[in-house]
């Protein structure tokens, strides 16, 4: 049988897009790696001061260039799952301590179903700052959380504030670093990656047990729609190592 249906052809993803989509997957990589909450879980328990059993979504806000190259404040999801005050500010989760970027939660009905709320949506792009003024129950920067009872009226006192994103990169590989080896070994290590990404592959194949390798695999590589083995990945590596500042041991 004749198919004469009309196929509408996608349209290509412009340069653009395409980086854009690198920055914030590179990103997403790192936090994950630092907080663990990307694909949910309970981080609180009955009668723990918070979320306790609320579903919540984790927020930060990243400036990111536009098209035309101005800087923009853009909500950036980097996880969900139920929380409470304890969860910030215990020993119970250090994942969540003293974090390079400020968090919000907000609660799923006003995130992950905001797609029924056009207007909610809307305040999501258009006007992020806002949105986490007016959403957030609980904020956290470093050890302060602010919390505020989703049955009370008004917004958080904190002042909302958009990270720089290659501020935000930068302190979260030195992070991710700090919590999984040392400076100074994991200098080293990186100092003798090869530039090749041939030679670089075979290396990392040989040594896939390396605690360090494991720590490079987290400082966010270029895999979209590719393998690790990929010689955008192999790249994506190398141009880590050529990011790092050998002498002070650091990005």
């Amino acid at each position: 049988m004749e198919d004469n249906s009309i196929s509408i052809p996608k349209e290509p993803i412009s340069n653009f897009e395409k980086e854009k989509n690198s920055k914030i997957f590179k990103l997403h990589d790192i936090v994950e790696t630092l907080i663990r909450a990307s694909m949910g879980g309970t981080y609180a328990y009955f009668g723990e001061e918070g979320f306790s059993g609320d579903a919540a979504s984790l927020f930060t806000l990243i400036n990111m260039a536009d098209k035309k190259g101005e800087m923009k404040p853009e909500l950036f999801k980097v996880g969900w799952g139920e929380f409470s005050k304890v969860t910030f500010t215990s020993g119970k989760y250090p994942n969540f301590k003293n974090l390079p970027f400020d968090l919000y939660c907000v609660s799923q009905s006003d995130s992950f179903f905001s797609g029924f709320d056009k207007k909610l949506s809307e305040q999501m792009i258009s006007d992020p700052v806002s949105y986490l003024k007016d959403k957030s129950l609980l904020a956290v920067s470093g050890n302060e959380v602010e919390i505020r009872n989703r049955l009370e009226k008004g917004t958080i006192k904190k002042e909302v504030k958009a990270h720089d994103y290659d501020e935000v990169l930068r302190n979260a590989r030195n992070l991710v670093i700090d919590r999984n080896t040392d400076r100074k070994e994991f200098s080293e290590f990186l100092k003798k990656l090869p530039d090749d990404p041939k030679e670089l592959w075979k290396i990392i194949q040989e040594n896939k047990n390396d605690k360090n390798i494991g720590v490079l695999h987290s400082l966010g590589i270029e895999r979209l729609g590719s393998g690790i083995g990929d010689k955008k990945a192999m790249q994506s590596m190398i141009d880590i190592k050529n990011s790092f500042d050998f002498e002070n041991n650091k990005f």
